[in-house]
């Protein structure tokens, strides 16, 4: 077994939550969202090619949004903000991500077809998403 290691990136700030995803990880901190490991269709949202990214890096595109809660599937994410709306990216090759489109997303990108809804919380598991409004869930 190896031993931990302490992420040194993460150290002064306040990780509020941990979203693990196929061999990639978010860190939601008070203030911004972070993100390391697999990348083959920009499921790490950080707008990069690579494959893989080994230390956790900032996802620009969410700064200065507030991230509640996020859902990772196999290679695509959801992310909530305190508003109810819902922002996703990576892989979107069954139209996943709800965008009208089935091309990847390396960067988040707000889901416009649930902007009439107030999201209260998102799920996920492989390749498809469970969003849950007051009353309704979409699927």
């Amino acid at each position: 077994m190896k031993p931990s290691r302490h992420i040194t990136r993460l150290t002064q700030r306040e990780v509020r939550k941990i979203v693990i995803g196929d061999g990639f990880t978010f860190f939601l901190t008070t203030s911004d969202v972070y993100a390391v490991g697999k990348n083959n269709y920009g499921q790490l949202g950080i707008g990069e090619k690579a494959d893989h990214i080994g230390i956790p890096t900032k996802i620009q595109k969410l700064c200065g949004v507030n991230i509640v809660d996020m859902s990772a599937g196999t290679a695509s994410v959801l992310a909530l903000t305190s508003e109810g709306k819902v922002y996703g990216w990576g892989k979107n090759d069954r139209h996943q991500l709800l965008l009208g489109h089935n091309q990847r997303c390396d960067t988040p990108v707000p889901i416009t077809l649930l902007a009439q809804y107030t999201i209260k919380n998102v799920y996920s598991s492989d390749d498809f998403f469970m969003i849950l409004t007051g009353t309704i869930l979409l699927v």
